[in-house]
């Protein structure tokens, strides 16, 4: 997995007066990422999509993405890489059991139901561990929202419980509404997403139920239609 993590200097160093959008994230195993990348890819195949996972589009589960000050890029990588030792000592690795396959928003023709999923169940220690970043990385972020959380909370047609998440931590899926997830693809066609929906469920029946553990945490960039691309430094979740 380290050949396709890329660090670019100049992303270290934006404008002291931009907002950057930034992710803690976590990564598959290698057995995951190329299942990942294969359902992605498939969708693809047949259907118009706005990216694929690969070695550009990386395969993620998101713990926290939001927007930041340019200026307080250092501090978010510093209160991180303290959270992650800190766990590491007293909890550990992450454990997690995969779900279903669903839309972001499950409305047919809508915009948002083009984002597909495969959705983790929410537990205990994923949930601590997301909460834990919120405290300490929403004080730091920007007033401003990424684009495509912008466009989301201008949509009358979004559920409120992701437009609390959006006033509150500047991105969805995020408190109550918190949804570990990893995102296979965006379709070009909402027409198209019932019957990526049934590929993707096909292509991914023997793992329901499949549990992953995680013993690294990643701060990351936050893309077009929530991509990474680069990832910038990684930090051991087991001492």
């Amino acid at each position: 997995m380290a050949a396709d993590i890329h660090r670019r200097a100049h992303a270290r160093n934006p404008e002291r007066g931009e907002t950057i959008g930034l992710n803690v994230i976590l990564r598959p195993d290698e057995r995951i990422n190329e299942l990942l990348i294969s359902v992605s890819q498939a969708i693809r195949q047949q259907f118009g999509a706005e990216f694929v996972l690969g070695t550009k589009q990386l395969s993620h589960m998101s713990a926290f993405q939001t927007a930041y000050p340019a200026s307080q890029r250092d501090e978010v990588e510093t209160r991180v890489k303290q959270f992650a030792s800190q766990w590491a000592a007293h909890r550990g690795p992450l454990e997690i059991v995969m779900g279903e396959v669903a839309p972001l928003i499950a409305k047919p023709g809508s915009q948002w139901s083009t984002l597909l999923f495969w959705d983790a169940r929410r537990n205990k220690l994923m949930t601590e561990f997301h909460q834990r970043l919120l405290q300490l990385l929403t004080p730091l972020r920007s007033p401003e929202m990424l684009a495509v959380h912008a466009e989301l909370r201008a949509d009358p047609h979004v559920p409120q419980s992701l437009i609390y998440s959006l006033n509150l931590y500047g991105t969805p899926l995020a408190g109550e509404a918190e949804r570990p997830h990893f995102t296979f693809t965006r379709l070009t066609d909402a027409n198209d997403v019932e019957p990526a929906l049934t590929l993707a469920r096909d292509m991914l029946a023997e793992w329901q139920g499949h549990e992953l553990t995680f013993d690294k945490v990643y701060l990351a960039n936050a893309g077009a239609h929530g991509t990474v691309t680069e990832i910038f430094t990684e930090y051991s979740l087991k001492e």
